[in-house]
C-alpha cells in the first residue's frame, strides 16, 4: 500500500457515528480517500479483531495505521488531517513519496533533515530501521524527520561513514 486510506468500520450503516463519518468523507473526499465496511475482515492484512465503530487510517509511513473512536466531526477531521502528516519520510525521485514530502514541508512543526546515500553499504541497517513500524505517537509532537537520498553527498551534508 503506497497511499493513505481512511476506513470506517461500523456495526450498521446508520447512526450518529456513520452519519458523521460520511459527512466528513464528503467534505474531505477531494483531498483524502475514504471507505467503509461492516466487517473488519475486509481491511488490509485481515484485521478482523477491529470492532466498530472505529475509523482506521492506513498509511505507508510511521506506525502504518492509527485508529480513532471519537466521531465528533471536528475531532474526526483533526484526526484525519494530523494523522496524515508523516513523522519520517523519504525525499527522493520516487513520485509516490512526493505527497508525503509536501505534507512534511507544509506542517508547522520543527523539522530535521538527514542526507544519506541509500546505495552505500552502511545504509542497509538504517533503512531496515526506517522501514520497521515504530510505536511512536506522532501527536505527542516528536521532531519530524526528512531523509534525502543523496548519491553524491557534499562536504556540508551529514554523512554516515562507509
Amino acid at each position: 500500500m503506497k497511499s493513505e486510506v481512511r476506513v470506517g468500520v461500523f456495526p450498521k450503516f446508520s447512526g450518529e457515528e456513520f452519519d458523521n463519518f460520511t459527512a466528513l468523507a464528503e467534505k474531505l473526499r477531494a483531498d483524502y480517500d475514504f471507505g467503509h465496511t461492516l466487517n473488519a475482515k475486509h481491511l488490509p492484512r485481515g484485521e478482523s479483531s477491529v470492532a466498530g465503530p472505529v475509523i482506521r487510517l492506513f498509511k505507508p509511513f510511521d506506525e502504518l495505521f492509527v485508529d480513532s473512536k471519537d466521531f465528533q466531526v471536528d475531532t474526526l477531521e483533526k484526526f484525519v488531517e494530523e494523522s496524515s502528516i508523516p513523522v519520517v519520510t523519504i525525499f527522493n525521485n520516487d513520485p509516490n513519496n512526493h505527497p508525503f514530502v509536501v505534507k512534511f514541508f507544509n506542517s508547522p512543526n520543527a523539522k530535521a533533515m538527514l542526507f544519506i546515500n541509500f546505495t552505500a553499504e552502511s545504509a542497509e541497517s538504517f533503512k531496515s530501521k526506517y522501514h520497521t513500524p515504530q510505536p511512536w505517537d506522532h501527536r505527542e509532537d516528536p521532531l519530524p524527520q526528512l531523509l534525502e537520498h543523496d548519491e553524491h553527498p557534499s562536504e556540508e551534508a551529514i554523512r554516515i561513514p562507509n
